[in-house]
């Protein structure tokens, strides 16, 4: 889960692979629309608009949490 206004992403130790990935994206995702200001009020419009800016600049800024992500999806597909 992703604590909203700490920054915070917790994982559970349960997950594994595909599904452990799929999940961080997920709270990933809630952390950066965060950061970008997007909310309660954003419309649907403001969040697609932003999704792909933020994606690109995560992969840009943070290249180990990519890194960390693609090993859990080249795991699950052997």
């Amino acid at each position: 889960f992703y604590t909203v206004g700490h920054g915070i992403i917790e994982l559970s130790d349960q997950l594994s692979g595909t599904n452990l990935a799929l999940i961080a994206l997920h709270e990933k995702m809630h952390f950066l629309h965060e950061c970008a200001g997007l909310g309660n009020r954003s419309t649907e419009i403001m969040f697609k608009a932003a999704q792909a800016k933020l994606l690109l600049n995560s992969l840009r800024d943070n290249p180990g949490y990519w890194r960390w992500w693609f090993s859990l999806l080249s795991q699950s597909a052997h």
